[in-house]
Parts: C-alpha cells; structure tokens; sequence
C-alpha cells in the first residue's frame, strides 16, 4: 500500500471515528434535557447532519497541509450519506412496517 493511500485511509477512519465519537461527546446535553429530540433527529438523519462537524474537519486538515486525509474525511461522509440515503429509500419503498 502506498504512503499516499495510507493517508487517505487514515482520513476516512478520523471520518468514521468521528461519526463514533459524536454521540459520546453529546451525551451531556443529552442527559441534561430537552435535547431528546434533536440528538434523535441528528442520528436518524446522520446523512445531512454529519456535514456539520465533517466540513470543519476537512477544512482544518485541508489548512494543516493534509489534503489527502481531508480526501479521506469526505470519502467517510459521502459514503455515509449514500448509505443513509438507502436506507430511507428502502424504508420508503417498502413502507414503514414497524414491528411485524
């Protein structure tokens, strides 16, 4: 494996860590109320909202001279927003069925 691809792969992992590590580090606000709601919205809708804390991750790398690890960080989300998005496509397909 070449250095090149190590670095776009270790990209993709801090990508995919960090989809991992949100919900730990909003378990305060979780656990401090009134934010139910919007940690459940954001998990369901991790295709969209991810983008919030990925874009300012690949812009930092991107500043940090790492442009092959932000390539990785984007690789991460897009992948998560396609298989988000089939999820809900299937869902929508075959009709909400919850529990039989």
């Amino acid at each position: 494996m070449s250095d090149d691809t190590r670095k776009v792969f270790a990209g993709f992992l801090l990508g995919i860590g960090s989809h991992l590590a949100w919900p730990v580090l909003g378990l305060p606000f979780y656990r401090s109320g009134g934010w139910y709601l919007v940690i459940f919205v954001a998990a369901i809708w991790i295709g969209v909202t991810q983008w919030i804390y990925l874009l300012p991750l690949q812009f930092w790398l991107r500043k940090t001279s790492r442009p092959l690890q932000a390539k990785g960080v984007l690789i991460a989300g897009a992948l998560t927003l396609l298989l988000n998005g089939a999820c809900w496509g299937w869902f929508l397909i075959s009709g909400p069925r919850i529990g039989g």
